[in-house]
């Protein structure tokens, strides 16, 4: 075998292991038991299964993990951990969905489905900002909170190769709540003129209202591939999850339950771009895989062709332009093979399916308020009643909960990893 015949042999060897990568990315990674306990010394052991998937998952996954785990310590009381998740979250988000410039390039087709690590749908991405928000809310940093409500409501208008007008009214309702706790009653205003025309029924903030009440429900929108068939795998829809119990606060002074008015749902934002209900997302991707792949046998055929005559004639120009066309082509189906023609069905599990909210005037004298819930037939159910905090420094106070627990009901999440390796037992190395 000739010399460069022998190269051309080396360089096929290695290109091709691009089309192997994304398989070998879906595998969790061992990590080493010092390792493990150093990370997981100063956290709460009921995350250390999550926390350990966290780093055994890897970049696939992280923002995910991030999301899932931030929200269970977030209903924790670990705000700190909460914060340090959602933030690492974020910054994975904006270096792709931002103003940024050279986030235009990141949300192509290639940069985002040949990588294919998780930075979630917009409602998903919004969330995140969301929750970082009320985490400043909760420390009494406002000028922070309302610059995360911003952030949730920009996730809200990038999606997948479009702009959309941003329609969460959560994040803005929320921007204006910032605005109220900095006295800022311009701004405040303006953000509530703008939620107001999203949600004319709910009651705005009255100008001593120092708490705000956020009660989430509901399961988080399940993502759901096809048309039920088998067909259409690129198409990708969404479905409610389970169902929401209707929230009653008792608050002092009232005499009654009051029962706090929706102020988003999660659902409606999932299934919707601009308030505009879509049929089905990320059906491009089928079509960018057949091109790359198309592209990448034309290139390979080329560049193979090239090759022989340059082994026969041994003519060194012909074999680098030979050997380029190889690069590219097999470059090209590697990203083929990256490029799932399904859509990805990966999802924010423990996320509510609906928002419940009001603003009143507490005082600094009440520290926490009674809440129940009722089901679907009128029921209180009696196993979730339970005692919301006022949580805050400054001039508001945060009281937010659950109806259920935002605690993952699983270290991995929903097709984050194959289905048989979704129920493994998560390795935790014992104390030394």
């Amino acid at each position: 075998m000739g010399v460069l015949a022998v190269r051309f042999s080396c360089l096929l060897a290695g290109t091709a292991l691009l089309a192997g990568c994304v398989s070998a990315r879906e595998r969790e990674i061992p990590q080493s038991p010092a390792v493990i306990r150093s990370y997981l010394a100063d956290k709460p052991p009921s995350l250390h299964p999550h926390l350990v998937t966290l780093m055994r998952q890897g970049p696939r996954n992280r923002v995910l993990n991030d999301m899932r785990i931030g929200l269970a310590a977030l209903e924790m009381g670990e705000d700190e951990l909460a914060s340090r998740l959602f933030d690492d979250a974020i910054g994975l988000i904006e270096a792709v969905y931002s103003d940024r410039p050279d986030s235009a390039k990141a949300q192509s087709l290639w940069a985002k489905e040949a990588v294919k690590d998780f930075k979630g749908e917009p409602y998903e991405r919004a969330m995140a900002f969301t929750y970082r928000g009320l985490l400043y809310l909760r420390a009494g940093d406002y000028e922070n909170a309302r610059a995360s409500f911003k952030g949730s409501v920009l996730q809200d208008a990038i999606a997948e190769e479009n702009r959309y007008r941003a329609d969460f009214g959560l994040a803005i309702f929320l921007e204006g709540w910032a605005s109220h706790c900095l006295g800022d009653h311009d701004l405040a205003g303006e953000s509530f003129d703008e939620f107001r025309r999203l949600n004319p029924a709910f009651p705005l903030p009255a100008r001593g209202d120092d708490t705000l009440f956020l009660i989430e429900s509901g399961g988080a929108p399940l993502k759901v591939t096809g048309n039920g068939d088998g067909q259409a795998k690129g198409r990708l829809t969404f479905r409610a999850g389970i169902e929401s119990d209707a929230p009653r606060l008792r608050l002092p002074g009232t005499g009654t339950a009051v029962s706090p008015p929706l102020l988003e749902n999660i659902l409606f934002q999932a299934s919707t771009r601009g308030g505009r209900f879509i049929d089905g997302i990320v059906e491009g991707k089928a079509r960018f895989k057949d091109a790359a792949g198309t592209t990448g046998d034309v290139l390979i055929v080329g560049g193979i062709g090239g090759a022989q005559v340059a082994g026969v004639s041994q003519d060194r120009d012909m074999a680098l332009v030979a050997a380029g066309l190889l690069v590219a082509g097999l470059i090209a189906k590697g990203i083929e093979s990256s490029v799932e023609a399904g859509a990805d069905t990966r999802y924010w599990d423990n996320l509510p399916g609906k928002v419940f909210g009001l603003t009143a005037a507490m005082g600094d004298g009440i520290k926490e308020v009674p809440a129940e819930f009722v089901n679907t037939l009128g029921d209180v159910e009696p196993h979730k009643s339970k005692s919301v905090p006022l949580v805050g420094k400054g001039r508001c106070r945060l009281a937010w909960a659950r109806s259920d627990s935002a605690f993952p009901h699983a270290p991995r999440a929903p097709n984050s990893v194959p289905m048989e390796v979704i129920a493994e037992p998560i390795p935790i190395p014992p104390p030394e």
